[in-house]
């Protein structure tokens, strides 16, 4: 790893947002945070902060208001970490709004102890990758009608992280069983914080290229990004040891947050059809390392696909192309 990050330049000029909408989750603090400001910032008419806390996200509300006082941004309530609060949150979606253009997927968690979510699964599964797969699908089609209304492709990003690539599967420390799922192996295993966050990033990687095979990028582009090491303030939560020693390789290696917001809407609004189903590491397509391309590699992500396609289908009517 190097001791600096490699420099990442700042959105062109001319980004025109405006007649459009999009919903950020997990928007009240940080990247999300940040994303909804530039998004504001070239020229976005309607957004939607998608925030667990209510009335954290009323004052980050008028706090975005007092710099475009002509926007209309509506605070709407989202708990990733269970199933009924995101149904509910994509009902309300489907009912309020008859268009969303882009659909920020930046909601996530890095718990230090193992959690298990109402669900059954590790928290950090379902909060990063779960819950997001049930939006994904659920607003699906209302994002294919906008792309209708608006004649120009929707968006789906994905807030990800190019820590999948340290995970022990990549690095091939770890092998499954033939019969044995990543999702079974994380939920039974008692992995550390750095492998289990690793894995729900590694499962997202695998979710969207599967998707990009089944659904053209004709009416809804999908793909996810890292923006690297950004000085947020996440590890607040961290025991005071390991806050400290995070804090000081933030203080050495950090980015400020506005390039996080530089990195999302490259991805989200910046790029093309040539993303689709890709991962992009800063501003630059990720091409896939050699296990994602393995035999083995593909049987685990078949398995990703499958299992959480038959997840979801228990709790929404996914796309016909599913």
């Amino acid at each position: 790893m190097p001791i600096f990050q490699p420099p990442v330049e700042p959105l062109p000029a001319g980004i025109d947002l405006s007649g459009q909408t999009a919903i950020v989750t997990g928007a009240s603090r940080g990247i999300g945070l940040e994303i909804s400001k530039q998004l504001l910032d070239s020229g976005l008419s309607t957004l939607i902060l998608a925030v667990r806390n209510t009335a954290g996200g009323e004052t980050v509300k008028n706090q975005l208001l007092a710099a475009h006082p002509k926007a209309k941004i509506d605070v709407v309530r989202l708990d990733t970490g269970e199933y009924p609060a995101v149904q509910k949150f994509i009902d309300q979606i489907r009912t309020d709004y008859t268009e969303v253009n882009i659909l920020m997927l930046n909601a996530g968690i890095g718990t230090l102890k193992k959690e298990v979510a109402s669900t059954g699964h590790e928290n950090n599964f379902q909060v990063n990758f779960f819950s997001n797969v049930l939006l994904t699908f659920g607003l699906f089609p209302l994002l294919e009608s906008s792309a209708d209304k608006s004649g120009r492709p929707s968006r789906i990003t994905w807030t990800g992280s190019r820590t999948f690539l340290n995970s022990s599967l990549i690095s091939g420390k770890m092998q499954l069983k033939p019969t044995e799922s990543l999702f079974k192996y994380v939920d039974n295993s008692n992995l550390g914080p750095y492998d289990r966050y690793a894995y729900s990033k590694l499962a997202v990687v695998m979710f969207l290229d599967e998707l990009a095979k089944r659904s053209p990028p004709n009416k809804v582009i999908v793909n996810a990004f890292c923006p690297g090491m950004i000085r947020t303030d996440m590890s607040d939560v961290l025991p005071f040891p390991l806050r400290i020693l995070w804090k000081t390789q933030l203080a050495i290696r950090g980015r400020p947050v506005e390039v996080s917001g530089w990195v999302a809407l490259n991805a989200a609004v910046v790029t093309g059809k040539e993303t689709h189903g890709k991962f992009l590491g800063d501003k630059e397509i990720l091409e896939p390392v050699a296990f994602l391309k393995s035999k083995e590699g593909l049987r685990i992500q078949k398995g990703v696909w499958d299992e959480a396609v038959a997840e979801i289908r228990g709790l929404i009517s996914p796309p016909s192309w599913v």
